[in-house]
């Protein structure tokens, strides 16, 4: 019996057949300006680049406190290889647009109330917060979360790629490393429109009358979630054919995960490539596409922490 490693690819393009974005996780470099959340006030709390919000969420399986990043952190810093307002964007709407990018990944994508729920779950999820993100031309793709569509994580069908995790007030993450891997200008069609030489240096070429173009922000992140024993144990044991009870007397579990003492780390690590338009309501993700690896795998011999 064996417990194999997991990974989810998906992708939302939007309008135009807008944005059939790479699978790379290291082409671009951005920052915030955001909008979705309502941020609270900033916590002592530091989970790697996460901060506790303040902010408490409730779900049929506890309570806990939602996450956010530093005000400070790096990952609102927007800092392109070329930027030129002809392109149709100031400085100060690049940083916002970089700013909805980090928080959607921190707060929904990462920390959603639906994350370890079922299609129920981020229906509602999708009702209440879907439109404060998304553009209404890619609304209904991500009213739909199976498979290769998905664009939170969580729990869809049959099957279960989270665990129950840990609810006791505080955030269900133990750490969050997430970083702006890089940004750019990208037109209706995906292509990039920044030109820039083998030193990265911008090369000045005519700008295309009338050219729209969109912002695309590469995130990766390393997210660490809070496991106690007993749920640990029935999530391994749901992909090996065992009862949680099982899984804790057999070979697959060490003593950390059974010894009913302390947290045990399910992580998810990957990236994102978010697209972020300008429209009449306001700045809105166009266009969606990640890749997340889950440990699966692992997770039953890790150490508590």
């Amino acid at each position: 019996m064996t417990i194999a490693s997991r990974s989810k690819a998906i992708t939302i393009t939007g309008l135009l057949a807008v944005l059939a974005l790479t699978a790379t996780g290291c082409s671009m470099l951005p920052s915030p300006g955001g909008t979705g959340v309502a941020g609270a006030v900033e916590a002592a709390s530091s989970y790697g680049d996460a901060v506790g919000s303040g902010e408490m969420v409730t779900t049929p399986s506890g309570t806990y406190e939602r996450i956010k990043l530093s005000e400070k952190d790096p990952a609102y810093n927007y800092a392109p290889l070329a930027h030129r307002d002809a392109w149709g964007w100031m400085i100060p709407e690049a940083t916002a647009a970089q700013k909805l990018a980090v928080d959607y990944m921190t707060q929904e994508f990462l920390d959603s109330a639906a994350l370890e729920g079922g299609d129920t779950e981020f229906s509602s999820w999708h009702a209440a917060t879907g439109k404060d993100y998304f553009s209404e031309s890619i609304l209904p793709q991500t009213s739909q979360n199976p498979g290769e569509t998905k664009v939170i994580l969580g729990n869809f069908g049959a099957n279960k790629f989270i665990p129950t995790l840990i609810h006791d007030g505080s955030p269900r993450l133990k750490d969050l490393d997430l970083d702006v891997a890089g940004s750019g200008f990208v037109d209706e069609n995906g292509d990039p429109v920044d030109e820039v030489d083998q030193n990265g240096n911008l090369i000045n070429e005519p700008i295309e009358a009338g050219l729209v173009t969109y912002l695309k922000y590469s995130i990766e992140f390393n997210a660490g979630y809070r496991v106690d024993d007993v749920n640990g144990a029935a999530f391994v044991g749901q992909h090996v054919g065992m009862t949680g009870d099982e899984v804790l007397a057999s070979k697959y579990a060490t003593d950390k995960l059974k010894d009913g003492n302390g947290e045990n780390v399910y992580r998810a690590k990957g990236y994102a490539n978010v697209v972020v338009a300008k429209e009449p309501g306001g700045l809105r993700i166009i266009g969606f596409e990640s890749k997340t690896d889950f440990d699966t795998r692992d997770f039953a011999n890790q150490d508590a922490v």
